[in-house]
């Protein structure tokens, strides 16, 4: 809690807490500068937590910020800005099977674009997970480059959606989606329910 983390070394996995901890809060801390390789460059790797807070942190100028696999998190309140392949990533098995993964709560969290092209701001491999995707009362500011997406849903099953009302893409109009075309709004693939969505910026910065 309340530490700055900076990573100059490429190719590390820094944070990959401890599988299977469970009750574990990280506060007040910053995440900076870690670019290692396509999936080893994480700087917060999550693997079978329960009841985790990741709250009021700065993620930023790295390769991702969060990797979640089968945990039950409380993402609050954080600042992601400028992860040069995206902020937060739910992963599947590799064989790309659903199960019960616990349940992410993302809410009143700054997902910035920044400088980088191609960023995801939150990425989600299948929408029929067993988890619950809770994800309301954020900001997505930035992403409606071609490459990038304020939420990217990989894989829509089902016709199941995850839930992302009531967040704001950058726009009073809400999203660029396939059923909303809104060019200049935070974009967001099939698959994410965002309607309602907010008018106003929950989470202005100073």
């Amino acid at each position: 809690m309340g530490n700055k983390v900076t990573l100059p070394k490429k190719g590390s996995d820094p944070f990959n807490y401890s599988d299977n901890s469970d009750d574990f809060s990280i506060k007040d801390s910053i995440f900076e500068g870690n670019e290692g390789a396509a999936f080893t460059g994480y700087n917060l790797r999550s693997n079978f937590w329960l009841n985790q807070v990741v709250e009021g942190n700065t993620f930023s100028d790295n390769e991702l910020g969060m990797n979640l696999l089968g945990s039950d998190v409380t993402v609050r309140g954080n600042t992601f800005e400028n992860n040069s392949r995206g902020h937060i990533e739910v992963s599947a098995l590799p064989d790309g099977s659903s199960w019960d993964y616990g349940d992410l709560y993302a809410n009143n969290n700054i997902f910035k674009r920044g400088s980088s092209l191609g960023v995801l701001g939150i990425r989600i491999d299948r929408s029929d997970y067993g988890m619950k995707l809770d994800i309301h009362q954020n900001s997505f500011i930035g992403h409606i480059a071609s490459s990038s997406w304020g939420i990217w849903v990989d894989t829509v099953v089902g016709g199941k959606q995850v839930d992302a009302d009531d967040n704001w893409w950058n726009h009073i109009g809400g999203p660029d989606a396939p059923d909303n075309p809104n060019p200049g709004a935070d974009r967001v693939t099939a698959g994410v329910d965002y309607s309602p969505y907010l008018e106003a910026d929950p989470n202005p910065e100073p």
